[in-house]
């Protein structure tokens, strides 16, 4: 019967420890992938990793290594994906560590994991019948005693911390893992099931708080709205009795303007008669003659003065404006006193119900 030879560790690159990828061999007999020995040459001497003999010329792709790499992997690695390389993928720990094949299990007594193949042969053994396996475990050696190695396989309760069979001392309280899982377990239950009252509580609390908003933030509009319209009524209120006041001011301007253009005039023409007959008597009195004198002497008023006053009438009646102010006081009035019926709610911090608000009549209505 013809013997099985494992050949992986002859197919693997001595740079990048994988299987051969183009694999070239140079005069010195050692192999390497192409990619790999071109970035060794680059990145330093023109020699051989293994032996340190120069390297002469380019080194072609090895025809025959590569054919022998294709059947190993047809034949041998038809599975590839029973290898590991992805990351985070465990491998087995009994694999020869250049190829290892992905762990399928964990053994939480033997703190090892295994492949199909070995798992096999672990449970084979009478020995190991009682151990614990699990899903594949990262990070293997966190559940072993860090003092003795050995696995953590009991609980103390005094301490609260996990320890090994070794670290056991007379009269601890100690009990199995699943036993303290157990009991962790049935806390956890009731846990999650207060976690979830307490949720459901502070859900409902939340709902009321929204809710309790909405209302207030619909109350603060609608006030909002309605002290607008009160004070756009105060306002037209107002702008009626300025105009109402302004308007008697208003013609009285008009009046004034009239009536000062109009003696203004009369003033002006009395001047020019007056400027003439000085005129007049300017140039009479210079004549030699005394009889052109007396014939050409001007008609002059027996007595020179005015016969009216200047005066402007700027008496107003005022006891029409004080009857309007009176009527604008009073609408303007009677439209505020709508404010009076106002009040903003105020929303209880714990419990998000809202502060008793008054009435249109301005009494008070208990908080629903």
């Amino acid at each position: 019967m013809a013997t099985a030879i494992d050949v992986s560790r002859h197919l693997q690159c001595p740079i990048c420890k994988n299987l051969f990828e183009d694999p070239v061999t140079m005069g010195c007999g050692h192999s390497f992938c192409q990619r790999c020995l071109h970035q060794h040459i680059r990145m330093s001497n023109q020699q051989c990793l293994l032996c340190q003999e120069p390297v002469y010329t380019r080194c072609s792709v090895n025809a025959a290594l590569k054919a022998i790499l294709q059947d190993f992997l047809h034949v041998q690695m038809a599975d590839l994906s029973l290898y590991t390389g992805e990351r985070g993928e465990i491998p087995c720990n009994i694999c020869d560590e250049n190829l290892p094949l992905r762990a399928v299990k964990s053994c939480l007594t033997c703190l090892l994991s295994y492949c199909e193949r070995h798992l096999k042969s672990h449970q084979s053994l009478e020995r190991h019948r009682g151990h614990k396996l699990v899903s594949p475990v990262e990070r293997m050696d966190e559940k072993a005693c860090r003092v003795h190695g050995r696995p953590l396989e009991l609980y103390c309760k005094r301490d609260k911390r996990l320890m090994c069979t070794l670290c056991l001392k007379t009269g601890e309280d100690v009990v199995s893992l699943e036993t303290e899982r157990k009991e962790r377990e049935a806390e956890q239950q009731n846990t999650i099931k207060g976690l979830e009252s307490m949720t459901n509580q502070s859900e409902n609390k939340l709902e009321d708080l929204q809710n309790n908003f909405k209302e207030y933030m619909a109350q603060i509009d609608r006030e909002q709205r309605e002290i607008k319209e009160v004070f756009a009524e105060v306002m037209d209120v107002v702008r009626r009795a300025e105009e109402d006041l302004l308007a008697p001011l208003e013609d009285g301007r008009r009046s004034l303007e009239k009536e000062e253009a109009e003696k203004t005039q009369q003033i002006k023409n009395k001047i020019l008669k007056y400027r003439e007959i000085i005129d007049q008597l300017n140039q009479n009195k210079n004549e030699q003659d005394d009889i052109y004198f007396l014939q050409s002497y001007p008609s002059v008023p027996a007595e020179l003065k005015d016969d009216w006053t200047v005066s402007i009438d700027t008496e107003l009646k005022f006891g029409s404006m004080k009857n309007i102010n009176s009527s604008a006081l009073v609408s303007i009035r009677t439209h505020l006193e709508k404010l009076f019926s106002f009040e903003v709610l105020i929303m209880d911090e714990e419990t998000g119900n809202q502060s008793p608000e008054l009435s249109q009549d301005g009494k008070k209505e208990e908080a629903k």
